[in-house]
């Protein structure tokens, strides 16, 4: 498998952060405190990222350890 873009580590750090978040307003990240909105703005942003460097083509995401 080749080596993850940095927009692929962008994505892959805001899904974690959905996921250990869900359900609340808030989350402190690196200090901050930031909305879940803003993380969930910020996850889409990078999505559309991968999708445009993917041509819109999806690579297999395991989910196996969340």
């Amino acid at each position: 498998m080749a080596d993850e873009t940095f927009a692929e580590q962008m994505l892959a750090k805001y899904e974690v952060l959905l996921l250990a978040h869900a359900g609340l307003k808030s989350a402190s990240v690196d200090g901050r405190t930031v909305s879940v909105d803003d993380l969930e703005q910020k996850y889409r942003y990078w999505k559309a990222v991968v999708d445009a460097e993917t041509n819109g083509v999806a690579r297999t995401v395991s989910l196996r350890n969340f």
